[in-house]
């Protein structure tokens, strides 16, 4: 019997492929709350929650990831780190519970240990301080092989900021 050479490279190339990669995307879509009466977003660093050892540059990772994010969409006038307690100011807040980045290096093997990160997200009104929404948002990565060592964990951790950013401004139905 002889063996197609298109039927090897596709089933190389399948196994390559289980192996590489998988992850969990993480997703974050603010409840029902209306957006419409803000026009400026305050995404302050991310809190290391209860038992959570978390490098401080990590938060600005994650705060910058979010705040690139919304300033992308265009859908609100301003969008900044730091809180000015006025009217029209819609706050962000975050709290890592779980941060678990895992080996970078260990990725080259599979079923090792791998990325993990949880984040409670509360959205508030800058100036009254009342709770619009609060939610978490979670992530688990598995990458093996070549692509686990590629990936750093400043794009692992970025990607909870990313998506933050990208569900408060699909939430902003209507432009200032």
């Amino acid at each position: 019997m002889k063996t197609r050479p298109y039927a090897v490279v596709a089933g190389i190339g399948l196994g390559l492929a289980m192996f590489a990669a998988g992850c969990a995307s993480p997703s974050y879509r603010p409840g029902k709350v209306d957006l419409s009466g803000y026009s400026r977003v305050v995404v302050p660093k991310f809190e290391a929650g209860p038992a959570v050892q978390m490098p401080a540059e990590k938060n600005t990772v994650i705060c910058n990831a979010a705040i690139d994010q919304i300033q992308k969409s265009g859908k609100f006038q301003d969008v900044d780190s730091k809180s000015t307690s006025k009217k029209g100011e819609l706050i962000v807040q975050g709290k890592m519970m779980t941060y678990e980045p895992g080996n970078r290096f260990a990725r080259l093997l599979p079923f090792m240990r791998q990325a993990s990160f949880k984040a409670e997200i509360c959205l508030k009104d800058g100036q009254t301080g009342q709770v619009l929404d609060k939610q978490t948002v979670s992530s688990h990565f598995e990458l093996h092989g070549p692509i686990g060592v590629i990936v750093s964990e400043d794009m692992l951790i970025a990607k909870i900021g990313d998506v933050v950013g990208r569900g408060v401004s699909n939430a902003k139905l209507v432009n200032p």
